[in-house]
C-alpha cells in the first residue's frame, strides 16, 4: 500500500497555483431576511445561488455580498425605509460573519483576501448597490465604510438623488429618455468616497452619469457588473467609449452573466412576468415579491418550462462579452460578476458551485493563465489598492512649463484657432484670471498630441476647432472659487447664469479642485471651414453658459444644435477625450493627466 499510494504521488498532476486563481466576484445579491429566514442560511447548501458549500465546491474564493435597496420616491419616508433596508442587510451580513468565522471573514483590503485564500478561508467583502440608501446624508458613507463597504454604486433602476439611472423608472416619474449626470449631492458623493478610498461604481449609471464621474473622480472607478453593449444592445451594458475611458483611467469593468443582458429574448421575459403574476395571485399576494415566490415549488417549475421554451443565455454568451470587452479596454481592465441571487445565471455557471467551468471556459478561449487571474482577480485587486491608496490631490512642485512637462499647441498644429477667454475680460469673472499671463493654449504633451491628430482630422472633413481654455494653473481655480463667493458681483450674470442665483455656482458649476489644471483638459468648440475660412457653429450655448441647456445631451436644443454637438463628441472621442456631459465644451484625457495640480502660470 504504502509503495502504492508513493507511485500515485509521482503520477499525479502537478497543481499550479495558476491551475486555482484566486476568484473573485464582485456581486452577490443577499435577500432581506437573509440569516434570518432559514432557508437563507449561508451555511447550509440550500436554495441561494451563493451560499458556502456552493463556494466550496465551485472554487469561488471570494465575493462581494451587497447592500441593495430598491429605488423608491426621493421623500423623507422613502429615505427612512431605505436606510432601514440597508441596515438590515449590513446585519445580516455581521451575522454570517460570527456564525461561520472558521469559514468566511471579513476582507477590508485586497491582503485580506489574500491572506483568506491562503489561511484556506472565503472572503465576504461588502459592496452599495444604489447610493438611495444613503438617505441623502453624505455621513452615512462614512458610516457604511466603517462597516466595511468598499465600493458605492450611485444608481439602480429609477434616477435618485445622485445621479441618472441607465433605466428610468417611469413609476418615479423618469423620463425614458432621460440621460441625467450627476447630481450636486452624487458629486459630494464621489468626492467623499474618493478621500475614503473607497471605490465609485458606476453600474446601472446613464451613460452621462458615467462620463461625469470620470472627469471627476480623482481615482480608477470601477463598473461591478456590466457587459459590453457592443455585443448585446441593452442600456444596462456599456458602450465602447466607455469601456475604453474607465480603462483610460485606470478603472475595471466587471462581465456579468446576467441573462438580459448577453442574449435579447423579449418572449421569454414577458413569460417569466406572466408567470411571476401567477405564482403570486396563486399564493394570495397582490404583486410579486422574489423572496418569496422566486422559492415556491410553482416558480420552480414554471422557470422549467419556459427554459425549454426560451432556452437561457449560456456560458459562451458571457465569454462573447469578456472577449469583446477585453479587445476593447484592454485585459487589464475586464473582470467577472456573476448578479447571482439578483438575476444573474447563464447555463454553465447557475450557480457559485459551477465557478470552475468559467475559469475552464477562458482556457478554451485560449486566455493565457496569467490573464485569467487578472480576470477572475487582480485587475479588480489592483483598482481597489490604488483607490484605497489614492491620497488627495497635491500640488507639483514644478516651476516652469517645462517642469510641468506643458506643450503649447501652436508647436503641433500651428494654425489652430485660439480664443484663450480668461486670459481676458470675455469671461464670466469678467476680467484677467489670476495666472494667466498669455493667451495660450498648455497641455501635458499626450494631451496635446492627441487634440492635434483631432485638428488635423476635422481639418480634412472641413472643420476645424477653436479652443477657449487648456491646462488652468490651480491660482486660476481659485480665483474662480472667490468670484462665486462674492455675492454682490452678478456683473457677468445675464451672459453667463440668467436663470440662476450665483449661490448655486459654487459646489454645483465651480469646484474647487478642476481637471484643468492637471494638464489634460480642454474647452473649445466646433468650427465649419471653406477654404481657410472658419466660422462657429451653433452650439445651442455660448460657452460657460451654467444651465442645463448646456449639458451635453440638453431635450431643449433642436436637431442642428445636436448634430453638431456630437459631431464634435466623436470628433474628440475618436482619440479618447472623455466629454463632461455638464458642459458640452469639456473634454478630458484621462491617460494623459498628471499625478498632481500644477500652478505654473501660462505663459
Amino acid at each position: 500500500m504504502k509503495t502504492l499510494f508513493a507511485t500515485m504521488l509521482l503520477l499525479a498532476p502537478v497543481v499550479h497555483a495558476q491551475d486555482h486563481p484566486l476568484t473573485l466576484d464582485t456581486h452577490v445579491d443577499i435577500p432581506l431576511s437573509y440569516m434570518e429566514d432559514p432557508k437563507f442560511d449561508a451555511g447550509k447548501d440550500g436554495p441561494l445561488k451563493v451560499d458556502l458549500p456552493k463556494m466550496r465546491r465551485g472554487g469561488l474564493d471570494a465575493a462581494f455580498f451587497v447592500i441593495y435597496v430598491e429605488q423608491g420616491p426621493l421623500t423623507p419616508a422613502g429615505y427612512a425605509k431605505a436606510v432601514a433596508q440597508a441596515a438590515r442587510k449590513y446585519d445580516a451580513i455581521d451575522r454570517m460573519l460570527k456564525t461561520y468565522p472558521d469559514q468566511i471573514r471579513l476582507a477590508l483590503t485586497p491582503d485580506d483576501v489574500r491572506a483568506n485564500k491562503a489561511a484556506g478561508r472565503l472572503s465576504a467583502m461588502i459592496g452599495i448597490e444604489n447610493g438611495y440608501s444613503l438617505g441623502h446624508d453624505i455621513r452615512r458613507l462614512d458610516a457604511a465604510y466603517a462597516r466595511g463597504a468598499r465600493y458605492i454604486g450611485l444608481a439602480h433602476v429609477g434616477n435618485n438623488d445622485l445621479c441618472g439611472s441607465s433605466l428610468p423608472k417611469k413609476e418615479l416619474g423618469d423620463r425614458p429618455d432621460s440621460n441625467v449626470g450627476l447630481t450636486g449631492f452624487g458629486r459630494e458623493v464621489v468626492r467623499r468616497a474618493n478621500a475614503l478610498g473607497m471605490m465609485v461604481d458606476v453600474s446601472h449609471s446613464s451613460d452621462a452619469c458615467v462620463r461625469e464621474v470620470l472627469a471627476l473622480s480623482t481615482a480608477p472607478v470601477i463598473a461591478s457588473h456590466s457587459s459590453a453593449r457592443a455585443v448585446t444592445d441593452h442600456p444596462r451594458n456599456l458602450p465602447d467609449d466607455l469601456l475604453r475611458a474607465i480603462a483610460a483611467k485606470g478603472g475595471v469593468v466587471q462581465a456579468v452573466a446576467y441573462k438580459e443582458f448577453l442574449k435579447k429574448d423579449p418572449s421569454r421575459e414577458q413569460a417569466e412576468k406572466v408567470l411571476q403574476v401567477s405564482v403570486a395571485k396563486a399564493a394570495g399576494d397582490t404583486g410579486y415579491d422574489s423572496e418569496k415566490h422566486d422559492y415556491l415549488p410553482a416558480y420552480a417549475e414554471g422557470m422549467k418550462a419556459i427554459q425549454r421554451e426560451h432556452p437561457l443565455a449560456t456560458l459562451d454568451d458571457f465569454l462573447d462579452h469578456i472577449e469583446h470587452m477585453v479587445k476593447v479596454a484592454g485585459i487589464d481592465h475586464v473582470g467577472i460578476a456573476s448578479d447571482f441571487d439578483g438575476g444573474g445565471e447563464v447555463t454553465g455557471w447557475m450557480n457559485a458551485s459551477q465557478t470552475a467551468n468559467v475559469t475552464a471556459g477562458l482556457r478554451r478561449r485560449g486566455f493565457s493563465d496569467a490573464d485569467i487571474v487578472k480576470l477572475w482577480s487582480g485587475n479588480l485587486l489592483r483598482v481597489w489598492a490604488a483607490d484605497a491608496a489614492a491620497p488627495p490631490p497635491k500640488l507639483s512642485p514644478a516651476r516652469t512649463v517645462a517642469e510641468a512637462g506643458l506643450t503649447d499647441i501652436r508647436s503641433l498644429v500651428p494654425g489652430i484657432d485660439e480664443d484663450m477667454r480668461y486670459a481676458g475680460s470675455d469671461n464670466f469673472t469678467g476680467g484677467v484670471v489670476d495666472g494667466y499671463r498669455a493667451p495660450k493654449c498648455l497641455l501635458r504633451t499626450g494631451a496635446a498630441e492627441a487634440l492635434a491628430r483631432v485638428e488635423r482630422t476635422l481639418r480634412e472633413e472641413g472643420y476645424g476647432l477653436r479652443v477657449w481654455d487648456c491646462y488652468r494653473p490651480a491660482r486660476a481655480v481659485a480665483a474662480f472659487v472667490r468670484w462665486a463667493g462674492n455675492l454682490a458681483d452678478t456683473s457677468t450674470k445675464a451672459a453667463h447664469y440668467p436663470n440662476l442665483g450665483k449661490e448655486a455656482l459654487l459646489g454645483e458649476y465651480i469646484a474647487p479642485v478642476s481637471g484643468h489644471s492637471r494638464g489634460a483638459t480642454v474647452d473649445l468648440t466646433l468650427m465649419r471651414c471653406h477654404a481657410d475660412a472658419c466660422a462657429p457653429l451653433d452650439m445651442g450655448t455660448p460657452f460657460d453658459f451654467f444651465d442645463p441647456r448646456a449639458h451635453t445631451d440638453a431635450p431643449g436644443i433642436d436637431a442642428a444644435q445636436r448634430a453638431n454637438r456630437q459631431r464634435l463628441l466623436r470628433a474628440m472621442a475618436a482619440q479618447g477625450f472623455v466629454n463632461y456631459p455638464q458642459e458640452w465644451w469639456h473634454f478630458s484625457l484621462p491617460s494623459a493627466a498628471g499625478d498632481a495640480l500644477y500652478d505654473v502660470p501660462v505663459q
